[in-house]
């Protein structure tokens, strides 16, 4: 037999209340029928009467609390410092139902309000254990005894129908689901500064090549040799001259003497 609530077909929310019967099983009944009254006894969870033989209890109470909207946490003068029959703080106990419900309540982020009666305080988060410590900074309400019960009664209700919107953010997520979570991302985390070193080598080999190639694409190509077959026009040999043409000082004189050496030879008019 599984623990279950009644599935919801309505949009009252449900509730579940946690409590000590050493520390305030009366107020406790008082609040459960004012509660059942308002919202319905199918919506309003408070004790554990039957847990299956052979199951976890704590996974059977997780069960019950993941399926409520609000958790009240009834708080009396001696919840905190009940023993068991070792003389030990039934808090510092795994096996506390009453840690248990807390515990899978702020672990589901449940609103979890505390419900503070015969004149209890809010315990402070070093006398708590770790999982539950977050319940000290919750903010509650007092439910005191008459002429005032039913007053603080209303208050409570008002703040049930209207509860903080804790549900809206993120849950978080189960215990065993963290711890996979975390040997997961410590085992991925060295793989993937490995592949980033990787990439970062090749990258630099990479860029250190291309630059390297674009540098030689880059320099100044030499000259191709000069090609020997062809003669440069310096070199050309000079044209012979045209000895079929006179030149301008050899012309002949007008006298019709031809030059020799610089002089012109005269007539004599001597006779032979």
């Amino acid at each position: 037999m599984t623990v279950e609530l009644s599935p919801r077909a309505t949009t009252m929310p449900k509730i579940f209340i946690s409590y000590r019967r050493e520390d305030s099983n009366s107020i406790t009944g008082r609040i459960y029928d004012r509660l059942s009254k308002r919202f319905g006894k199918h919506n309003v969870f408070k004790d554990v009467d039957s847990i299956p033989m052979g199951l976890d209890f704590r996974k059977v109470l997780g069960h019950a609390v993941e399926q409520c909207d609000v958790l009240i946490a009834v708080i009396g003068g001696r919840w905190v410092d009940t023993v068991d029959l070792n003389g030990q703080r039934r808090l510092e106990s795994e096996s506390d139902f009453v840690r248990v419900e807390i515990g899978a309540a702020l672990e589901s982020g449940i609103p979890v309000i505390p419900v503070l009666v015969d004149g209890a305080s809010m315990p402070r988060p070093d006398v708590l254990p770790r999982e539950i410590q977050d319940l000290s900074f919750r903010n509650g309400t007092l439910v005191r005894h008459d002429p005032d019960f039913h007053r603080d009664m209303d208050r409570l209700i008002q703040a049930i129908k209207h509860p903080p919107s804790a549900r809206a953010a993120p849950a978080k997520k189960p215990r065993i689901l963290r711890e996979v979570a975390s040997v997961v991302w410590w085992g991925i985390l060295p793989i993937l500064f490995a592949l980033i070193a990787i990439a970062w080598q090749v990258g630099t080999v990479l860029w250190h090549g291309g630059e390297v190639t674009f540098v030689k694409r880059n320099q100044a190509e030499p000259a191709p040799p000069a090609d020997r077959s062809a003669t440069p026009a310096d070199d050309k040999p000079s044209r012979p001259a045209d000895r079929s043409a006179t030149p301008a000082d050899d012309k002949p004189s007008q006298s019709g003497a031809s030059s020799f050496g610089g002089f012109v030879p005269v007539p004599s008019n001597d006779p032979q």
